[in-house]
C-alpha cells in the first residue's frame, strides 16, 4: 500500500501544487513531501484531512493506495479484473 504515492496522484490529478495544498489542509509543504515520497508516515487524522482536502471520501484513498502485492495471490485475478472498472467509477464520481 502506497498511501503516499496515491496523495500525489490524485493532488495532481486535481491541479493542485504541493504547496498550495499544503497550506489548504494546515500542514507544511515539507512535511507533505516527505509522506508522498514515502519517508514519513502518517495519522489516521492527518489522512482525513488530505481526503478532506482532496473533496474524497477517506476509503477512496485507501482504495487508490492498494498495490497489486497487497492482495492475496488467490485473489490476485479478480482484483486487476475489477480495477480498471472500480477505478473509472469512482474517477466519475468524484
Amino acid at each position: 500500500m502506497d498511501i503516499g504515492q496515491s496523495i500525489k496522484q490524485l493532488r495532481k490529478h486535481h491541479c493542485i501544487s504541493q504547496l498550495d495544498f499544503a497550506k489548504h489542509v494546515g500542514i507544511s509543504q515539507t512535511f507533505l513531501s516527505l509522506v508522498e515520497s514515502g519517508k514519513r508516515d502518517c495519522s489516521i487524522h492527518f489522512l482525513e484531512s488530505i481526503a478532506k482536502g482532496l473533496d474524497i471520501p477517506l476509503p477512496v484513498l485507501f482504495w487508490f493506495s492498494i498495490e497489486a502485492k497487497d492482495i492475496p495471490d488467490d485473489k490476485k485475478e479478480h482484483f486487476e479484473f475489477l480495477k480498471p472498472s472500480i477505478d473509472a467509477l469512482i474517477k466519475s464520481i468524484f
